[in-house]
């Protein structure tokens, strides 16, 4: 489009210069007839006209050219800007799009990998970011593949990057400025330069969007844009991510131990029945529970609950439940194991929670458990009912200890101490 102006504009050039030149002789002929009536005359004349009204015309066509010539560089300019913002909402909706196909925090993070090759290519770009925990402690979450060895921003903490300082995209163009960043020097790949965007998470900084390259080749303006457009969108959705997560867990834990609720219990159990995979379930009961709130208060009772739970988490595996069934009573589901199986479990349980009592400065205080699995029904409340009885079985037998229930040839329940 731009050719075709230039074109254009050069024809009307022409044909306003021939224009002229041909008025000017014109003008000459008559103005010649008018004097001589010899031809040599006439003719010397018309060219002298000629040459007149060519100057003439070019006086008056040169602040017109100048003018068309304006024109054309401001279209150009125009037409520019247009194709560039242009483009940038091409890649704001190609990038959104993507990102409302993301599922997880890591997902986005390997989006970002993929778009920063797409922005820049042939740099080194890399994300770092802090956990989800509220520290300040930055981890290199993903680095592009054009990173050499070492080559990436060594920055340790929030507090010690320039960018999540200032809240604001920061551009080194050499790491020898007297004031770039620190951590910008003495990178193993010699003299940098270096774009820095801040990434934000509901008014949070959590980390940054580091890309550095040679101090001869530098990013544009429109490549900086992309980048702060990038870094803008994927803390948004990491933001909605994290939201969602925190919602989830809210609705499926109990808030005072962070165990899981009745609901979640059910759903695991469900689904361990219908994927057909045996499982042990055993129900804890905190011995003298009451006598601890009543003598300590209440405060000492929520620490010794959560202590409890805390102790169960870290004895079973990832994939294994513990939930907080009500009052000082908690369900713990085992997938893969029988009975004889979640002794040794349980037993490990009971040496962590009097471990943990003693870090966290409570009483010694002890638990009783009664535990069975799926062979004694398919249902849930058949396989806790079962657990239950052999709990209550272990109160009456004296407390802190495990019974074991297994079904036996007849329908009556055996119960087992150990």
């Amino acid at each position: 489009m731009r050719a075709q102006r230039r074109t254009e504009s050069t024809i009307r050039t022409w044909i306003v210069l021939g224009a002229g030149a041909v008025a000017g002789l014109a003008f000459g002929e008559v103005a010649a007839s008018a004097v001589s009536p010899s031809l040599a005359d006439l003719t010397s004349a018309a060219v002298a006209a000629a040459v007149t009204g060519t100057v003439a015309a070019f006086a008056v066509i040169r602040p017109l050219l100048r003018e068309h010539a304006a024109e054309d560089r401001a279209s150009c300019r125009n037409l520019e800007r247009v194709e560039a913002a242009l483009e940038r909402r091409t890649f704001d909706v190609r990038l959104a799009r993507a990102l409302e196909a993301t599922t997880s925090e890591r997902e986005v993070i390997t989006l970002i990998s993929d778009a920063i090759t797409e922005i820049a290519p042939d740099r080194c770009g890399e994300v770092l970011l802090v956990g989800d925990d509220g520290g300040d402690a930055l981890r290199r979450a993903v680095a592009t593949t054009n990173c050499s060895p070492g080559g990436g921003c060594p920055v340790a903490t929030l507090a010690g990057c320039r960018a999540v300082q200032h809240g604001r995209t920061e551009v080194f163009d050499t790491s020898r400025a007297i004031d770039a960043c620190p951590h910008l020097r003495q990178r193993p790949d010699g003299d940098r330069a270096a774009v820095c965007v801040p990434v934000t998470v509901a008014g949070r900084n959590v980390g940054v969007l580091h890309t550095s390259t040679a101090p001869d080749d530098p990013l544009d303006a429109a490549t900086i844009v992309r980048l702060e457009e990038l870094a803008a969108q994927s803390a948004a959705r990491i933001s909605l991510l994290r939201a969602v997560q925190h919602a989830t867990e809210q609705a499926a834990t109990d808030p005072l131990t962070g165990a899981a609720n009745r609901r979640s219990l059910d759903a695991r159990v469900r689904s361990l029945v219908a994927d057909g995979v045996p499982f042990a379930l055993a129900i804890a009961d905190l011995d003298h529970f009451k006598r601890v709130n009543d003598e300590l208060g209440h405060d000492a009772g929520d620490r010794l609950l959560r202590t409890f739970s805390e102790a169960m988490r870290r004895t079973l595996r990832p994939d294994d439940l513990i939930a907080r069934f009500g009052g000082d009573e908690f369900v713990m589901v085992i997938a893969s194991c029988d009975v004889d199986q979640a002794t040794s479990v349980l037993d490990r349980a009971r040496r962590e929670l009097a471990r943990g009592l003693e870090l966290a400065g409570l009483p010694a205080a002890t638990a009783s458990f009664g535990v069975a699995d799926s062979s004694v029904g398919r249902t849930l409340s058949a396989v806790l009912g079962a657990a239950d009885a052999a709990l209550l079985e272990a109160k009456r037998a004296g407390r802190d200890r495990v019974q074991l229930v297994t079904t036996a040839a007849s329908p009556e329940i055996d119960l087992r101490t150990t």
